[in-house]
């Protein structure tokens, strides 16, 4: 029998999914003049240019307003945002919490952003402490919109496969066609699994 809590998260996963299926459907619709284009036989490079714009824009941050992968989801608004902005967000929050009960809170030159396995440590330290006091935990919102965040932000699967099969046509595309393809960007890289890139700011 599995168990109710594995299900409501797996319900979570298929509902993450189909919010990040509509934003990338409404990224094409909005690019549907160059499609139609290319749809009407305007040959290759124009397909290639459509495609890397599509694509552009469905790995844009909603709060740098760059390019980056990987891009992660807010559940509770539907919101894109780079590993780095959104770390960055629940950071300030993280230590504005601590200083509202009496606490010294790590300083930016205590942790590395992206968050290392040894920064997650040391932020679950302070969540534990808090937690073993009886006092609330950090309360972390969207960037862009405010809304609250009631669970960890997820990894956008779908936009990262399609990134992942395109970028080597991409890259070569871009040497073709100079100033019409741009090859995707990466994020700053991190050591630590995308699963877990939120570890430290929650139990």
């Amino acid at each position: 029998m599995e168990c109710p809590e594995r299900n409501a998260t797996r319900m979570d996963e298929i509902e993450l999914e189909d919010m990040v299926f509509i934003s990338v459907a409404e990224t094409i619709e909005s690019s549907n003049k160059v499609l139609d284009a290319s749809h009407r036989g305007c040959g290759l490079k124009d397909l290639l240019v459509s495609m890397g714009s599509i694509l552009m824009q469905g790995i844009t941050c909603q709060r740098c307003c760059q390019q980056a992968t990987p891009i992660f989801v807010v559940a509770d608004c539907g919101h894109m945002f780079c590993l780095l902005c959104l770390q960055e967000s629940f950071f300030k929050v993280f230590r504005v919490h601590l200083r509202s009960k009496g606490w010294t809170p790590p300083s930016r030159k205590d942790i590395d952003l992206p968050l290392s396995e040894e920064s997650i440590i040391l932020l679950r330290w302070f969540l534990k402490t808090l937690d073993q006091k009886d006092h609330i935990l950090p309360q972390y919102s969207c960037p862009r919109c405010q809304r609250a965040i009631t669970r960890k932000p997820i990894f956008a699967q779908a936009i990262a496969d399609m990134a992942i099969s395109l970028r080597g046509t991409l890259a070569v595309a871009s040497r073709l066609l100079p100033g019409r393809v741009v090859p995707l960007p990466t994020g700053k890289e991190s050591n630590v699994p995308v699963e877990n890139a939120f570890d430290g700011f929650y139990l």
